[in-house]
């Protein structure tokens, strides 16, 4: 008997030292999860956090981006302006090589005056040579009448006839004399100084000539440093004009895409429409997928998933993106404790498509990209209900892949 309880009180502490064990061992693994699991929120607050800074500076790289482009234009439209510049400078000193070429045919017509002022020279010398001639044929003519025998009379009437010979010769010769001295000093006054007016303007209109021809040069070279830069510019424009052109051939082939979705999805809670190059965009009410203010999917909702996802795979060149909506009010709490604001519930929306995207319809996840918008871009304003109603949504939109790389 004394053996039989003895045993039995053995078995007794046997049994309570494992129950203290198995206790501590239990309060052991509890800690670790806690300390687990209190380790996980804080890295997913940490990858929230950084998943905010990055969306900020993306949108921080493309303001860059755009003000770029805006003093590129910019730049493009001073070049343009400073080339319409140079079109009218060089017009100017076209305009001052027509005037040299003038002057030089001027000074070639004042060369051709003087050279006929040389001959007119020429010509009042003969006169004079010729006259004193007739002077020596007068004197001759003299020396003769003292030695002819002549009568008085006729003597007398040679000498009348001689003497008025003499004064008219001597008249006509100072009428002579005086034409050419006239003649002389006005031609010789008036081409000096259209010479030296030409000389003058000749001499300016060559500075002018070097000015303008250094400062074509000085404009030359900024030009064709201005021409690379709009070379690049243009090579720049050539490439926007062909993304926009492709842009245009994707738009026309997105609005073919919406229609193949429209006719699918025409029994369904699900809006699709063409949004010009940037794909098509599905619309569909978060009522409609999930279990109330949950992230859970519904039957339904994953129906209607699968056909869209069925007819997604038939599109190798498209992307997707999964973005997620809330209204304004704040998110309810979970038991998970993970859903602290509409931020987290919007995320884990989109993330519940996408996983089942990955897992049920085996689309490969390099095809997917996750957003969770939060309640930050609604499509009606206002707190009434039908409001909030349009707002909890789950946009599905359809990229081309190159759109996507360019984003």
């Amino acid at each position: 008997m004394d053996t039989n309880e003895n045993s039995s009180s053995f078995i007794q502490i046997f049994l309570l030292i494992i129950m203290t064990l198995a206790a501590a061992t239990g309060w052991y693994f509890y800690q670790q999860s806690n300390n687990l699991a209190k380790q996980l929120k804080s890295e997913v607050n940490n990858v929230k956090v950084n998943l905010n800074n990055k969306t900020n500076q993306v949108y921080e790289l493309l303001d860059k981006q755009q003000i770029i482009k805006n003093k590129e234009n910019n730049k493009l439209k001073s070049f343009e302006s400073q080339i319409a510049q140079l079109q009218d400078e060089n017009n100017t000193l076209k305009s001052f090589e027509s005037q040299i070429a003038k002057l030089k045919q001027e000074n070639n017509s004042l060369k051709s005056a003087e050279s006929k002022l040389a001959q007119l020279t020429n010509k009042i010398k003969t006169i004079q040579d010729k006259l004193q001639m007739a002077q020596e044929k007068v004197n001759s003519c003299d020396i003769e009448k003292q030695a002819l025998s002549a009568t008085a009379d006729e003597k007398d009437t040679i000498i009348n006839e001689k003497e008025n010979l003499i004064n008219e010769t001597n008249i006509k010769l100072n009428e002579l004399q005086t034409a050419y001295d006239e003649v002389i000093a006005n031609n010789i006054s008036q081409k000096n100084n259209e010479l030296e007016q030409c000389q003058n303007k000749n001499s300016e209109l060559v500075t002018q000539y070097k000015q303008q021809q250094s400062l074509l040069e000085l404009k030359i070279s900024q030009l064709q440093k201005s021409q690379t830069v709009l070379n690049i510019t243009k090579s720049q424009k050539q490439t926007v004009n062909k993304n926009k052109s492709e842009n245009a051939n994707s738009a026309h082939s997105n609005n073919n895409i919406a229609e193949l979705f429209k006719t699918d999805l025409n029994n369904y809670s699900a809006q699709v429409e063409a949004i010009n190059h940037n794909g098509v965009l599905i619309t569909i009410p978060c009522d409609y997928l999930f279990h109330g203010e949950s992230y859970q999917i519904t039957n339904k909702g994953a129906d209607l998933l699968t056909i869209i996802a069925n007819k997604y795979k038939t599109l190798p060149n498209q992307d997707i993106e999964v973005i997620g909506h809330t209204d304004n009010r704040p998110a309810k709490k979970h038991k998970d404790n993970f859903i602290v604001s509409n931020w987290e519930l919007s995320a884990a929306r989109a993330a519940a498509i996408i996983r089942l995207f990955q897992f049920r319809t085996k689309i490969k996840p390099q095809r997917m990209k996750l957003i969770g918008a939060s309640e930050f871009y609604p499509l009606a304003k206002g707190n009434n209900e039908s409001s909030r109603k349009t707002n909890r949504r789950i946009e599905l939109r359809l990229v081309p892949r190159n759109v996507r790389a360019h984003q």
